[in-house]
């Protein structure tokens, strides 16, 4: 009979496989246009990989750990309760409102905290922010879904851009949250 340990064991062998692009059940590299070789696939299979494996070190037991004084936190996550906790604020606000909308809903799962930088490197590496010299602004994707960026002035800064992000895509981070987290720990 086969333990829960050796079926994760077995699991986190098929997933390392999968990451790399080779077909667990055949041994054999799978086309290059099939679902597991795309790269977001790819890392978020590693990531799991990850998980899973600390998992097994720990004897096929989940733990959270509690922060100590100079060590880090566990990894974030957002529960479907949490996430179906969340709507948009009325008027446009900041990547940071919408971090701290987050963290108001995940203060519970004792984890690292989420942060707004976190939506906007993603925002870049999907295309809807670009990266300028005086920051980064909206492009015309992003602009679609309701980033809005406007150039200021300021002594520290000198010109600059400024994000503001409507309902709309407030609602577009919140239904890709998933996704933001995962470029986090996988970039």
């Amino acid at each position: 009979m086969i333990t829960e340990l050796e079926k994760m064991e077995r699991a986190k062998m098929y997933i390392d496989k999968m990451a790399e692009g080779i077909n667990p059940i055949t041994n054999t590299y799978a086309p290059e246009n099939d679902t597991i070789n795309n790269d977001r696939i790819a890392r978020c299979l590693s990531y799991v990989s990850e998980i899973l494996g600390k998992v097994i070190e720990n004897g096929g037991e989940v733990s959270r750990a509690v922060k100590s004084s100079g060590g880090n936190r566990n990894f974030f996550f957002i529960t479907d309760e949490q996430l179906d906790r969340l709507s948009p604020r009325e008027n446009s606000c900041y990547a940071n409102d919408i971090a701290d909308d987050i963290k108001a809903v995940t203060a519970e799962n004792n984890t690292t905290k989420f942060q707004g930088t976190w939506i906007t490197e993603w925002l870049v590496s999907i295309g809807m922010l670009m990266q300028t010299e005086k920051g980064k602004c909206a492009t015309e994707a992003g602009e679609s879904i309701g980033v809005i960026s406007q150039l200021r002035q300021s002594i520290q800064k000198g010109e600059h851009f400024v994000n503001m992000y409507s309902p709309e895509a407030q609602q577009f981070i919140f239904d890709n949250i998933s996704a933001v987290i995962e470029f986090h720990y996988t970039k």
